[in-house]
């Protein structure tokens, strides 16, 4: 930047701007009227002339002084007092150092004289002030340094060489000082010096590099180039005309580090002149400005001229919001300005910034030109411009409707984009998170089903001269996924898509895109419909080659026979199950039409047709024809030769029944899987369970046509639970026909859950089933069994609890626990029966101690719980086993102690991830056991971070519950071990969140209380950062917590002062408080000062745009809290600043 003519590299001017700059200050500066103090030279001129001790030509001047100095003359006192005559003033070069520093004042002098004091004294400053040699750290200070001494102190000022060589050693005070600054963060401008003083060349010796970075000098173009080699960057001034350094610097010291009310009034200038006039003050102006999200807001509500955008476009502060870039909050507000002043104003200027970025516009830009456009002022003459600058693809459905309105408004004009803008909307994705297997994709359509139905409803009113380039569009899509069939994906969805949904309330997103694509083939004129069935009648990808069955249905052109014959000569069979809505809906307009002798032929060819592939059973694919002929005879009801089929089919597999709907694909969209029937009714099964019993053993069904078999299983099981001479009717018939192996006995086995019997016809009938290989084979279900009837059974006699106990003891040796290892441990053990075997045991355990009414754990127990625990390697009864620890700690302590809470101690990750897995969905916090189990918990929140995330949250939670309930000195012994340089973001979270709905469920007493117990002494310890320093997430949460206690009394501009400094107020915090709070007469003046500090924090630290909805929410605050008398003026200034108002 170029100020009074002198050119300011912008390091430099970040430093000024960022308060990391220190000047050092030569001889220069004093030498200016009224000061008129001699330079190093002259002194020694001055010395030579009261001491008669001339000067050699081989010397230099601390040298000549040292010489003196040995020769017994006080050289320091006599130079001391030349430079504090009474006389000696300031001058306006030490006014203007002073005038440039607007916070801490940081001079480095080589001078003597206090000028630099005076100064500060006449203009009402203060600062603290060092002098050799005790001097400050380097890196770290603020006031004035006197590297070399001062006039008051004789002795001390660096003069002669043996000074210089004292000082200037390695280890002497000024090189260690020079050292940490010139390697600290600040940069150093060095003013008042020539290439000749002798401090140049002991400078250069300090200097730990000679790079040149950070490191400036004001000095004439003739001795510039002498200044590289020692390391320093020249900033060039006109020759003796010192003036100009110091305006200059005056000068860009007020541009540079101004306050937010001064750029206010600056603002308020700039937008009213005309930016013609440029130079480089008015444009680092505008760039502070426009860095700065409150001032740029303010800047863009003022400016108004087509001047100013070209001025901005040149200046490239539109380049982001014509790019494909995200938009940020500064985008936004460039974009809404141009939306304000420009885009409908001067269309031309904004087409031609168009055109100079190659008609590349933002998201964000072009959903903005789509607004206007849907503006009902805008013109048609500027909306066939406007609209060709957007990519359709980026809007949403609202955008979508309101252009769609706007297009038939100006049909036909707009005819062809509308076609455009609707075909869009029809668009698809892959979706990477929906992958359904390792081979299956999922898709996203753009909108969703309730929103393609009314686009759609919007579009069918143009006519239908587009339709075909919506489909060729669609067409062009699926082509595009074929791509990832080939290499080994699919997208199941299309792969079973009908164009003849089903018809139910709910309609999925497929569905509804199948329905306009439908609508679409059909509504083409004629020549189109020719094209389309002609081109994808052939096609490889299924839902086009449909489509084109569609569209050949409704050729009435084309014969019923001529179209059979189409289908044979490309190969689609007349049962291809792929296809079969579309075939079987063209089967019902073509059969009818067929003359008697072509039905024949048609029928045979349908009981002739051999099985598509070898996945199909005889018995299968009989069925397709049997339901085929079904659908045909119902549009040629009197066919003799339908009716003769069907017969010699049913001849054949008696127990066929025809599908209520034998048209509906098998897809999983159109006949849900696993909707199928069983081909026998419960009442069949029971009666007739002798005859039917080798199907049931051998019965298949895919999910579809029939049901499946798990459906036969559940079936089997419900009868069993309601029936019990059936389920012993049937033990018996599987055992007479050694069916052991059949998965008929889970139903039997499941139905025990169910069941409501007697005790001792229980035990007859568990013993029916419990025999070996079945409870080796069904050891889960048994398993699962046994725990459902100890957990619901209202009373278990000691007696049952022996033969249980019996039961699952002899279990054990046949158990195992889940292989399903991406399941988290406590799933895992509820389907093992390992982990129900566990839970069965503890149930009976239960049981006994309430039957003897003594808390005691039998020695058969424990042995078996030990058998259980000491098992090697992973075990899901374990996890069972130690998440009950405050049960078992209920009835035996010490054997609790001993064999589960010990492995709560463990090292071993596993260990307490199965434990603690367990414990959180098992155990409980009552007092005796908290005391005990504090110490592991305290352990257990050190590794949160070894837990999966649902299981950190429930730990969590405990653990606050702790320190709610029992602990007395929760700074000491609980904030440590939670505020760890390992806490996550979602810890602290958690901590505030459990912390704030606790508090809320306290009165005004109890939130007293507990905030002078802990929570003041937590609050301080955080604004000091101890245990860790707080996040700047950390310091929103906390403003956020206060809230709870604004009606206590407290110091809040105590606690509110501690979290001022370095603190970025988030979005979210601004909008917590403008939704959240409410205001009253006791709290009013405690949410005032809140306020005042999250202003404060969005003006000077936060660069987010403040949305218009949080700008209503904060006025409407601000309202409140004036209400009720509170003095608002500083919350007032704030709101002002940020263009709220």
């Amino acid at each position: 930047m170029i100020i009074k003519d002198i050119e300011y590299p912008e390091l430099l001017i970040e430093a000024i701007k960022n308060d990391k700059l220190v000047i050092f200050c030569g001889a220069g500066i004093s030498m200016s009227e009224p000061t008129n103090l001699p330079s190093f030279y002259q002194l020694s001129e001055k010395i030579a002339e009261l001491t008669n001790k001339e000067k050699r030509n081989d010397e230099s001047d601390e040298q000549y002084l040292g010489r003196v100095e040995n020769l017994g003359h006080d050289v320091h006192s006599k130079v001391c007092d030349i430079l504090s005559a009474t006389q000696t003033q300031p001058n306006t070069n030490h006014e203007a150092l002073i005038d440039f520093f607007k916070k801490d004042i940081r001079i480095v002098t080589t001078n003597y004289d206090s000028m630099l004091e005076s100064a500060l004294e006449k203009k009402g400053r203060k600062a603290r002030i060092y002098s050799y040699p005790a001097l400050p750290y380097g890196d770290k200070f603020n006031g004035i340094v006197h590297l070399h001494g001062e006039v008051a102190n004789p002795q001390d000022i660096v003069l002669t060489d043996s000074d210089f060589g004292k000082s200037y050693m390695y280890h002497g005070n000024v090189t260690t000082f020079l050292r940490t600054l010139f390697e600290s963060e600040y940069t150093v401008l060095f003013i008042g010096y020539s290439y000749n003083d002798i401090v140049m060349k002991y400078f250069t010796r300090s200097l730990p590099d000679l790079s040149g970075k950070k490191r400036y000098i004001f000095t004439s173009k003739d001795q510039a180039s002498n200044y590289i080699p020692l390391g320093l960057t020249p900033i060039i001034h006109e020759k003796n005309n010192y003036k100009q350094i110091y305006d200059s610097l005056l000068r860009i010291a007020n541009l540079v580090t101004r306050d937010y009310n001064s750029w206010s009034l600056r603002i308020k200038d700039i937008s009213e002149e005309v930016p013609n006039k440029i130079n480089d003050e008015f444009d680092f102006e505008i760039k502070e400005i426009l860095n700065n999200i409150h001032y740029s807001d303010k800047f863009f509500s003022k400016i108004k001229s087509r001047d100013w955008a070209e001025y901005l476009f040149n200046k490239e502060y539109f380049d982001e919001i014509f790019s494909s870039n995200k938009i940020d909050d500064f985008g936004i507000q460039r974009i809404e300005w141009l939306s304000r002043e420009i885009i409908i104003n001067e269309t031309d200027l904004f087409l031609k910034f168009c055109c100079d970025k190659d008609f590349i516009l933002s998201k964000k830009l072009q959903i903005e030109i789509a607004t206007i456009i849907c503006n009902k002022n805008t013109k048609i003459e500027k909306i066939e411009k406007l609209i060709n600058l957007i990519d359709f693809n980026n809007l949403d459905f609202m955008l979508v409707g309101r252009l769609l309105d706007v297009c038939y408004t100006n049909r036909p004009k707009l005819d062809f984009v509308a076609n455009e803008i609707y075909s869009k909307s029809l668009s698809f994705v892959l979706n990477k998170n929906t992958i359904i297997s390792t081979d299956i994709i999922g898709i996203d359509f753009k909108f969703e089903n309730y929103i393609m139905e009314e686009l759609w409803n919007k579009y069918k009113l143009f006519k239908n001269k587009y339709y075909i380039n919506i489909l060729n569009n669609i067409s062009n899509q699926l082509y595009n996924l074929k791509r990832y069939k080939i290499i080994g994906f699919y997208v199941e969805e299309f792969e079973f898509a009908s164009f003849y949904p089903r018809t139910e309330e709910y309609i999925s997103n497929l569905e509804q895109f199948l329905i306009i694509f439908k609508e679409l083939l059909l509504g083409m004129d004629d020549n189109n419909k020719e094209y389309w069935y002609k081109t994808y009648i052939s096609s490889d990808i299924p839902i086009l080659l449909r489509s084109s069955l569609l569209i050949l249905r409704h050729m009435s052109n084309i014969t019923g026979k001529e179209k059979l014959n189409l289908l044979k000569s490309n190969n689609i069979k007349i049962l291809d199950i792929s296809l079969k809505e579309e075939l079987f809906w063209l089967y019902a307009d073509i059969f009818p039409s067929l003359n008697s002798n072509d039905k024949e032929i048609f029928l045979d060819e349908i009981m002739n047709e051999e099985k598509l592939d070898e996945n199909y059973t005889n018995k299968t694919y009989f069925y397709q024809k049997y339901n085929l002929l079904i659908w045909l005879q119902r549009f040629d009801e009197n066919n003799q030769d339908i009716i003769n089929k069907i017969n010699s089919i049913k001849e054949r597999y008696d127990y066929f029944k025809p599908l209520e709907n034998p048209e509906k694909s098998i897809g999983p969209l159109t006949l849900r899987w696993g909707d199928a029937q069983l081909p026998y009714t419960e009442t069949e099964i029971v009666n007739n369970l002798e005859k039917i019993i080798d199907e049931l053993l051998s019965y298949e069904g895919d999910g579809f046509e029939r049901a499946e078999r798990i459906t036969l299983i559940r079936k089997l099981e419900k009868i069993c639970s309601e029936n019990e001479n059936f389920r012993e009717k049937l033990i018996e018939l599987l055992i007479k026909e050694n069916e052991i192996d059949t998965d008929l006995w889970r139903g039997i086995i499941m139905s025990l859950e169910k069941s409501n019997l007697s005790e001792q016809k229980l035990i007859y009938t568990f013993n029916r089933v419990f025999f070996n290989p079945i409870f080796d084979i069904y050891n889960l279900e048994i398993s699962q069994a046994i725990f459902s009837i100890l957990d619901t059974r209202k009373s278990i006699s000691d007696n049952l609890v022996d033969f249980f106990y019996e039961k699952i003891n002899l279990l054990w040796k046949y158990s195992s626990n889940t292989e399903e290892k991406s399941l988290d441990y406590m799933t895992r053990a509820l389907n093992s029966s390992k982990g129900n075997l566990a839970l069965s045991l503890i149930k009976l355990i239960d049981i006994s101690v309430k039957n003897s009414g003594e808390k005691y754990l039998e020695d058969r127990f424990k042995d078996f719980l030990e058998q259980m625990l000491n098992e090697e390697g992973y075990n899901d009864s374990s996890v069972v086993i130690l998440g009950n620890a405050s049960f078992f700690y209920s009835i035996d302590s010490d054997w609790c102690e001993k064999f589960i809470l010990d492995k709560y101690r463990s090292n071993d990750d596993e260990i307490l991830k199965m434990a603690w897995s367990g414990f959180v969905y098992q155990s409980f916090l009552y007092t005796e056991f908290a005391l005990v189990f504090e110490s592991i918990y305290h352990e257990a929140i050190k590794n949160i971070n070894i837990f999966d995330e649902n299981i950190r949250k429930k730990i969590f939670k405990g653990y606050m519950s702790l320190i709610f309930n029992f602990s007395e000195n929760p700074m000491e012994d609980y904030i440590p071990n939670i505020f760890r340089d390992s806490m996550t973001e979602e810890i602290l979270y958690l901590f505030y969140s459990e912390l704030s709905l606790y508090i809320d469920n306290l009165d005004k007493f109890g939130k007293e209380e507990i905030f002078y117990k802990w929570i003041k002494a937590f609050l301080d310890r955080r604004s000091e950062g101890y245990p860790i320093s707080a996040s700047n997430q950390e310091k929103n949460l906390i403003i956020r917590f206060l809230v709870k206690f604004t009606e206590i009394t407290i110091d809040f501009d105590n606690i509110l002062s501690k979290f001022y400094k370095e603190f970025f107020v988030e979005q979210s915090t601004l909008w917590f408080f403008t939704y959240y709070i409410e205001i009253t007469k006791d709290n009013a003046d405690i949410i005032n000062k809140i306020m005042i500090l999250v202003t404060d924090q969005m003006i000077n630290n936060t660069q987010d745009l403040i949305i218009n909805t949080t700008k209503v929410y904060l006025k409407d605050i601000f309202k409140k809290v004036t209400k009720f008398g509170v003095n608002t003026d500083k919350f007032e200034k704030n709101l002002e600043f940020m263009n709220v108002n």
